[in-house]
């Protein structure tokens, strides 16, 4: 049986959710495993891109996972010259994760397959706009509410030119994550799944 309710989060904390406001570096978030279905090379590199064009930008990772793949990208951040502007945090939970999200402008996940995905979902919670990739189940929720973008395309370019969009619409994305974070809330989904449920009984009813 499927249910478009998908699943609910947690209320965020007032004092941890992020401010609208504008700084000067462009911080961007990766949170998830470190697996290669993820694609961070693809976030690492358009860190370059968009050091390469200007941008101060600071590219975050949060998350642990496949030993191997991550010297091969720490040696991928070597050869690109950009150590100074990412930063692997390994495993973090409570006020380290509220924070970590907090300052964060952009959560970034452009994987090449993902079901629902709730650190996207907790992104917006926190009012942190995305980027994700159309193999993101919830991408629809993202085009639909306007919280983000969503890459057809794994290309680097792609993820840059939508990464540039968000920030210079940066209010508008970050208003609308204010205005839909509630509908991602578990009391908001547990009602979805009631209204379904109630649905798909009186189908089987009919029958």
């Amino acid at each position: 049986m499927l249910f478009r309710s998908g699943l609910g989060i947690e209320n965020i904390p007032k004092r941890f959710l992020h401010k609208s406001s504008q700084k000067s570096t462009l911080e961007l978030l990766c949170f998830s495993r470190i697996a290669l279905k993820k694609r961070l090379d693809l976030c690492i590199i358009a860190t370059r891109k968009l050091l390469d064009l200007g941008i101060d930008v600071k590219l975050t990772i949060a998350g642990t996972g496949d030993f191997q793949l991550m010297s091969q990208l720490i040696n991928l951040i070597d050869n690109l010259k950009i150590k100074h502007s990412v930063e692997f945090l390994g495993f973090i939970d409570g006020d380290q994760k509220h924070l970590c999200f907090q300052k964060s402008d952009i959560f970034l996940l452009p994987s090449e397959n993902e079901n629902f995905a709730v650190a996207v979902a907790e992104a917006i919670s926190y009012q942190v706009p995305v980027v994700v990739s159309k193999n993101v189940a919830m991408k629809d929720f993202v085009l639909a509410q306007g919280v983000g973008e969503v890459i057809d395309d794994l290309e680097v370019s792609e993820l840059v030119s939508k990464i540039l969009k968000i920030k210079e619409s940066y209010l508008r994305y970050w208003d609308n994550c204010r205005k839909s974070k509630n509908l991602l809330s578990w009391d908001e989904v547990l009602k979805i799944w009631e209204r379904e449920l109630k649905v798909r009984s009186s189908d089987f009813e009919e029958d």
